[in-house]
């Protein structure tokens, strides 16, 4: 098991922005070619032998304001620039679909949700990434990293092999964070 090797990380919570020293001992993303929405999920083993789990939901999806779907986490087109969402090219909700090209002054978008969550021990960094499912349910995102980190750290090994998680073909394959 080659140790991973540790580097200055930067990750948010919310709009708090996180700075460590840390290995990345398990990353991949669930964005595929035409997704509008897709999550991030990294695990990083700090320098004092704790984890920190870094979530992230991307969405490029716009809505018209009186779509069904909107809710108040969606910011209008017009403050996007304010929080960086302007950044990425829209796709119309299926249900209401607003113009996107261009993008309509008074259409809401789906933000960027990031979430950081600091674990204790590889047990509690594996209920975080598992949430109290079932092997048959996991997501494969957290299967894939589950894998890498059985991989990169002898605590998570247990875990993952209990766990059936895939074995990834080499522990760069996914997003590096």
């Amino acid at each position: 098991m080659t140790a991973p090797s540790v580097a200055v990380h930067q990750v948010r919570d919310g709009s708090r922005v996180l700075r460590f020293r840390a290995a990345v001992i398990g990353a991949a993303t669930s964005a595929r070619t035409g997704s509008a929405r897709w999550s991030e999920l990294a695990v990083y083993r700090l320098e004092d032998g704790t984890y920190l789990i870094s979530k992230i939901g991307r969405s490029s999806v716009a809505h018209a304001p009186w779509c069904a779907r909107v809710n108040r986490r969606m910011v209008p087109w017009h403050k996007a620039i304010e929080i960086g969402e302007h950044l990425e090219r829209r796709v119309p909700c299926e249900d209401c679909r607003p113009e996107v090209d261009p993008i309509a002054n008074d259409a809401l978008l789906e933000c960027t949700r990031f979430k950081a969550i600091i674990a204790p021990n590889a047990e509690h960094a594996v209920e975080t990434l598992t949430e109290g499912r079932p092997q048959l349910q996991l997501p494969l995102l957290v299967r894939e990293v589950l894998a890498q980190c059985g991989q990169a750290d002898a605590s998570f090994s247990r875990y993952s092999e209990a766990l059936g998680a895939p074995k990834p073909p080499r522990l760069n394959s996914t997003v590096t964070p």
